[in-house]
């Protein structure tokens, strides 16, 4: 195959061989046509010089003659890939490079003849770049393109000319291919010319610049989550923003932008799609990741709810309701005793599990292997309060509701004081047994009465003995003495057991201590009588002293040092911004305190007339009857929130105490003349906290919150 290329001046002389070759060959086949030529005029050729061609473009001209005539090629080669028409169009797609010369013939309708000498240039098509923009690359990700060129002949050489590329992409000057991985931190566009030249007979070069973006590189940790979330799914967030959702053994990888780091985290709990009970907890809910720490995994264990209820109401319910880890320990106790209203206790009996399982013991521990609800049993005690005025009663305490209780007095009957009981008179129990059926709290009050059966039996007779000792004192003593000394006086018989006559035996006198008043010379008789006289006065004055009531006793409060001051309340002031004033969030609960009672109140006094003691004098004792009070209250601690509405976090703000009525108890006590008045006492709310409530915190169940605090 002859070579295609050739220098200028080599070219030069094959086409003045062939113009001279074709000028011989025109020279000798118009000899003959001249010589026989007959008058008529052959066509002229009119054509000039034809358009060069360029390789594989399309190719297309028409010669012209003076007249119609039918082209036709006499000699010489066309392009390859040209053809001649008999219309004298020359068309084609030339696909070699180089100059043709030929020799057409255009002959009209006459037969007349024309020659032509003609000459196509063949060049080949301008060498170009046909890549016009590169693909962008990422900081950390392999890379590579390719720049294309068209029209090229032979083997191309490639020059970067200006600019500069991306640390890490370099350029293959022999295959024009950019190739790498750019480095992290390259992120940026990068400007740069290229060079191209072929290996045809006259080099051809050609040049582009490029611009290369280098977007921000990622690296790629995988994010995975265990087994331990058996069942839901959990959200996976990158510094706040929501990922993806994972399951239990499931796994993802995610792009960080180069030189950062990206905080991972997942719910904190997810909650079992189709059990309230159950939950799975994160051991760590955060994990960051970076270059260095391509990695994050997020383990769960499974919690179940534990749930403490009480079987009474009235009972709080015991401490531990919430969530436990599977396999970990629970540990919770019940107190003993719960107080209740006034008079009411709840003692715990054992706790009820949710398979039925009865647990005896207050302290209650087990591992945890599922839910469980736990219910506190208690039975209910009412108090029995017995109360005398004399004696040592039997049956108070608390007993068991729907139990039998037995009260009593062990002595029914007790010894007056003073002068009754020197004479056996007594108090009697009316009432000194009994028994109650215990279905609320009861108060059992022995009453007396006073037993002088004794007293007016043995008076009357000591008053006799008394009478009868000093008559015979006088009849026996006194009489015969002074009946023999008037003897002797009348006989004047001198005696040597008496004094002589000239001194006349004193008269016995009786003088009263601290009398002032004028002496009298009386009878031994009538002396006695005088001092029985006075001995009665004065047994009758100490009866009148112990039973009469000239007025009523001075009533005044008393009132045990029990009282402890009430709460104050803390605030939390409210936060406001220069934009106006902020509406308060206003959320109230209510937190149970404890249960207390009010000092005791004299709410009704009357006087009454004690049972008739003294039958001779007909003379009633007057008391006064006393009814006390105490109420009984639920101490609440009531809550409100004063931060701003839609706050966010916990509530903070007042707190204050306010109390709501549960009971009033009622004791009614009689005091006799120069009794002590004093507020019942033994009762069962000793013990109690004793507290003075001011009237503006006493409020309804129905306006305390509904929300009630653990």
């Amino acid at each position: 195959m002859k070579p295609i290329f050739m220098q200028r001046w080599q070219q030069k002389i094959l086409r003045l061989i062939s113009c001279v070759v074709m000028f011989i060959m025109l020279c000798s086949i118009s000899l003959p046509f001249i010589a026989s030529s007959r008058v008529d005029a052959a066509p002229v050729i009119l054509s000039g010089p034809l358009p060069n061609g360029t390789v594989n473009t399309s190719y297309s001209t028409t010669l012209v003659a003076s007249t119609p005539c039918t082209w036709a090629l006499t000699g010489g080669v066309l392009p390859p890939g040209l053809s001649l028409a008999t219309n004298g169009t020359i068309y084609g797609v030339p696909t070699t490079a180089n100059t043709y010369s030929f020799m057409v013939s255009a002959t009209d309708n006459t037969s007349s003849t024309a020659v032509g000498m003609f000459s196509i240039t063949v060049v080949l098509p301008p060498l170009s770049i046909v890549t016009s923009s590169l693909p962008h690359a990422t900081e950390g990700q392999s890379y590579s393109a390719s720049i294309s060129v068209s029209n090229a002949m032979g083997y191309l050489t490639w020059v970067v000319f200006g600019g500069s590329l991306p640390v890490g992409i370099v350029f293959d000057t022999e295959s024009g291919y950019l190739w790498g991985t750019p480095v992290g931190g390259t992120a940026g566009t990068y400007s740069f010319t290229l060079t191209v030249t072929d290996n045809a007979a006259t080099a051809r070069s050609v040049q582009r610049t490029f611009s290369l973006y280098v977007e921000k590189g990622y690296f790629h940790p995988t994010i995975s989550i265990d087994e331990g979330l058996a069942a839901g799914s959990t959200k996976v967030y990158a510094n706040g923003r929501l990922l993806t959702t994972l399951h239990g053994g499931e796994s993802t990888q995610i792009n960080v932008d180069f030189g950062t780091t990206a905080t991972i985290t997942v719910d904190p709990i997810v909650n079992y799609p189709s059990k309230e009970n159950v939950r799975f907890k994160a051991e760590t809910n955060s994990a960051v990741v970076s270059e260095g720490s391509l990695s994050a995994r997020f383990s769960y264990f499974t919690e179940y709810l534990i749930t403490m209820k009480s079987a009474l109401q009235q009972t709080q319910v015991p401490a531990g309701t919430g969530w436990y880890r599977s396999g970990g320990s629970f540990a919770t106790n019940a107190p003993e005793t719960v107080e209740g209203g006034p008079g009411t206790q709840y003692r715990f009996v054992s706790w009820l599990l949710s398979n039925n399982n009865v647990i005896t013991n207050r302290n209650i521990s087990f591992t945890v292997t599922g839910p469980e609800v736990i219910t506190a049993q208690y039975d209910t005690y009412y108090r029995l309060s017995v109360d005398s005025a004399y004696g040592e009663v039997t049956g108070t305490g608390w007993y068991k509701t729907g139990s039998e209780a037995k009260w009593g007095v062990k002595t029914p009957e007790v010894p007056m004081k003073g002068i009754f009981g020197f004479f056996r008179g007594k108090y009697v129990a009316v009432n000194p047994t009994g028994t109650e059926i215990m279905t609320s709290p009861k108060n059992i009050t022995i009453t007396w009465e006073n037993d002088y059966t004794l007293p007016f039996i043995l008076i009357p007779l000591t008053v006799l003995v008394i009478l009868g000792a000093i008559f015979s004192l006088y009849y026996f003593v006194v009489r015969p003495r002074w009946k023999a000394r008037q003897v002797q006086q009348q006989l004047a018989i001198p005696t040597p057991t008496f004094a002589p006559a000239s001194s006349p035996q004193p008269q016995t006198t009786v003088v009263m201590i601290n009398d002032t008043r004028a002496r009298t010379q009386i009878t031994t008789k009538e002396q006695l009588m005088e001092k029985f006289g006075e001995l009665l006065e004065l047994y009758e004055n100490e009866i009148r002293q112990s039973l009469a009531a000239p007025s009523a006793p001075a009533i005044s409060s008393h009132r045990e040092s029990k009282q402890l001051p009430t709460s104050g309340s803390t605030s939390t002031e409210i936060s406001q911004t220069s934009g106006g004033d902020v509406t308060p969030c206003n959320n109230t609960v209510k937190k149970f305190i404890r249960t207390v009672v009010s000092p005791w109140q004299q709410s009704e006094m009357k006087t009454v007339a004690l049972p008739e003691s003294d039958k001779k004098h007909k003379k009633a004792e007057v008391g006064l009857t006393i009814t006390w009070t105490k109420s009984l209250y639920n101490e609440w601690q009531v809550s409100t929130c004063t931060l701003p509405q839609g706050h966010e976090g916990a509530h903070e703000g007042t707190k204050n105490l306010f109390y709501n009525l549960l009971n009033t108890v009622t004791e009614e006590r009689t005091y006799g003349a120069n009794q002590r008045v004093a507020a019942p006492s033994p009762h069962f709310t000793d013990g109690m906290p004793e507290v003075l409530i001011d009237a503006s915190h006493i409020v309804l169940t129905d306006d305390l919150p509904s929300e009630t605090m653990c």
